[in-house]
């Protein structure tokens, strides 16, 4: 656990244990679109789960610690900057779905967030609901879990179509 960093101090992105094996793959987090709004990395300072991230049940939890000035804008800053509708910025905002959202734990940066910049890697254990750090390989975009190496794993799984529309610059690389 990252025990020599003040917590609060850390930003997560949360996400799927699939998604992770993209974002190894090319080793960093990279930018998506959201409904007509600027490309944008997110995070949350959420301390246990982004009740807004990706939640699919029997799917492992993970997420990607960074300090805070790796995601330096807000939700309100986001609304400014971003071309975000007011109408689709209000149903995010809306609790009427899920009463645990919270705009005010949001952060927002409209570049990729490359490996260097994280300061910790974790899986939630299904059965304790605790986080517990991945081990991160020496060598760049490789995780190691239970002997396995995703990245490389990843790099064969991803190669095709479903791959390139996830990440669309992509195309460029495997051209």
């Amino acid at each position: 656990p990252c025990t020599s960093i003040n917590m609060k101090t850390i930003l997560w992105h949360y996400t799927s244990y699939q998604a992770l094996e993209g974002i190894l793959y090319w080793g960093e987090i990279r930018t998506s679109h959201n409904a007509g709004a600027r490309w944008t990395v997110w995070f949350s300072s959420h301390p246990v789960w982004e009740p807004t991230a990706f939640n699919h049940t029997g799917t492992p939890k993970v997420r990607i610690g960074v300090l805070s000035e790796v995601a330096p804008h807000d939700w309100q800053a986001f609304r400014k900057m971003s071309g975000i509708s007011p109408d689709t910025a209000n149903g995010l905002e809306s609790r009427e779905n899920n009463p645990n959202i919270d705009p005010s734990k949001w952060f927002v940066t409209f570049e990729n967030v490359g490996r260097p910049k994280w300061i910790a890697v974790q899986q939630m254990n299904d059965k304790s609901g605790e986080w517990e750090d991945l081990k991160l390989s020496p060598r760049p975009n490789v995780v190691v879990r239970q002997g396995r190496k995703l990245a490389e794993w990843a790099r064969e799984k991803f190669r095709g179509f479903y791959y390139r529309l996830m990440y669309p610059s992509a195309r460029e690389a495997d051209s």
